[in-house]
């Protein structure tokens, strides 16, 4: 269930665009699976018919309109979801949004997920999705006020350049339907767009201005990317012996490829002991010194040590296939199906002209500055009587963290 929850989040934060007005909220039609009669987990279609009954209407509905076990109370479209200074987001707003967030891409579920599990899952899903969504518009617009205390105000034609582009992310299965929509004035989209556009604006014209580069700044820069540098020249050196030492052991009969694989390999592949898949010599995908081995008109299986610009090397070859000549002989394999063992070179920070570097110690200020406006802001909000907030604040721990990184 965690898994499916992060990624209804992940897609969350992808397709922001999707939303539609809170007086336009349909509880019965636009729900979380009202258009699926089945769902996927991890690449398998699950039918969500039970028992005579469409499940993906029935508890998408009851996701919203009962209180899911141990979550968030029984809301109504008009209860105050959150109050930042003098705005104010309603919860048919965010319901909206979440109802067509899931809609674009309906909520994946388990195989064998029982009713009372489906209700489960989309409640949870539903108020992980309405809690991202009031930490997106909180920070969007926690400096707002003061930004119009600095004369920061949008032009018409800011605003509408930017709702434009945001109907250009939808696809075009739904485009029709929720671009009419999205331009609504108490749409969740509209107005986080408005706090996002004055928030940036701020930044631009009133808090970019204010931040000065020293030559201590740019010194300190230096350095720290030097340092990087010699980390990573001294770790790529220990990587030609290592894998020399694994190749070793491999043709010695002291470890198998698939055990070196598994235990040491920096690929993703090494969870299936190494096995790469399978490579057409045509689709030109592999780097030159692997395609020399991977590809050649040899009867070897493994390789010796293949090094890249990126990385170390010990490939396997497991199937190859040959296309058939016109006089009946066999030439170079086309379709070639291996395994491997890679180590991964760190990279190493490039050398940077001065003024690279004044660029990046600027942009790491300005976002600093704004990381301490915005922490020192919502600490001011949150200890306000006036301030309202029916989910679970997070927005202040991450902005913690990112003060304390610096």
């Amino acid at each position: 269930m965690n898994r499916t929850i992060k990624s209804i989040i992940g897609v969350f934060a992808a397709l922001r665009v999707f939303v539609l007005p809170a007086d336009d909220v349909a509880p019965a039609q636009t729900n979380a699976l009202a258009d699926a009669k089945s769902a996927t987990f991890l690449g398998e279609r699950v039918s969500l018919e039970r028992d005579g009954g469409d499940l993906s209407d029935k508890f998408a509905k009851q996701s919203r309109d009962k209180k899911p076990s141990g979550g968030a109370a029984v809301h109504s479209p008009d209860d105050v979801f959150l109050k930042v200074g003098d705005e104010i987001l309603l919860w048919g707003a965010v319901d909206a949004y979440v109802d067509d967030l899931f809609k674009v891409s309906p909520l994946s579920l388990p195989p064998q997920a029982t009713p009372a599990e489906v209700e489960q899952i989309l409640a949870s899903a539903r108020q992980k999705a309405a809690e991202h969504a009031g930490n997106t518009f909180l920070k969007n617009w926690l400096l707002v006020a003061d930004a119009r205390a600095h004369g920061i105000a949008l032009s018409q034609e800011e605003i509408d350049v930017a709702m434009k582009k945001g109907a250009r992310k939808i696809p075009k299965k739904f485009r029709e339907e929720i671009t009419a929509k999205i331009n609504e004035k108490n749409s969740y989209f509209f107005r986080n767009q408005i706090g996002y556009l004055t928030t940036k604006k701020y930044m631009e014209n009133v808090v970019a201005p204010s931040v000065t580069v020293s030559e201590d700044d740019i010194a300190a820069l230096s350095a720290e990317r030097e340092e990087e540098a010699r980390k990573a020249r001294e770790y790529n050196a220990t990587l030609r012996p290592r894998i020399e030492g694994y190749l070793a052991d491999i043709v010695a009969g002291k470890a198998g490829f698939a055990e070196i694989a598994y235990e040491f390999s920096d690929c993703g592949s090494s969870m299936d002991d190494g096995e790469w898949g399978e490579f057409d010599r045509e689709d030109n995908q592999l780097l030159d010194p692997l395609k020399e081995f991977i590809f050649a008109d040899s009867t070897n299986t493994l390789s010796g040590v293949i090094e890249t610009p990126y990385s170390y090397h010990i490939v396997k070859i497991l199937k190859r296939s040959w296309e058939e000549e016109e006089d009946g002989g066999k030439g170079p394999p086309r379709y070639v199906k291996v395994a491997h063992i890679m180590l991964e070179k760190e990279e190493e920070p490039e050398p940077l002209e001065h003024e690279d570097i004044v660029a990046i110690v600027r942009r790491q200020k300005i976002g600093r500055a704004m990381v301490e406006l915005e922490r020192e802001t919502l600490e001011r909000y949150t200890a306000s009587p006036g301030f309202k907030c029916d989910f679970r604040v997070t927005l202040l721990k991450k902005l913690g963290k990112k003060k304390g990184k610096q």
